[in-house]
């Protein structure tokens, strides 16, 4: 009888220290994934900032060539009056009937 008691607290003892284990190995995973869930958040957030501010600067480029080259055909229409002027206008009221 005392050979099973003693066995008894042994496994007693060591299910204690498995559960402990258990807990122990738990809690610094989920320290762990915290950790980690906040260096990803801040990593993300600088990215995103960054590539949006590249994004805008792309966009800013792309409009002040459009921007530019519009700009050069307003004024050649604007410079060369005449019957290339009254097609034009012509032609806007013609789509203009279209569209109604």
């Amino acid at each position: 009888m005392a050979t099973r008691k003693k066995k008894k607290n042994e496994t007693t003892a060591y299910v204690k220290a498995v559960l402990i284990f258990i807990c122990a190995v738990g809690v610094s995973l989920v320290i762990f994934l915290l950790g980690v869930q906040s260096s990803i958040e801040k990593r993300s957030q600088k990215t995103i900032v960054t590539n949006v501010s590249r994004q805008s600067e792309h966009v800013k480029s792309i409009l002040d060539i459009h921007y530019g080259y519009l700009n050069g055909i307003a004024k050649e229409i604007e410079f060369k009056p005449g019957p290339r002027l009254n097609s034009i206008e012509i032609d806007s009221q013609k789509l203009a009937i279209f569209f109604y």
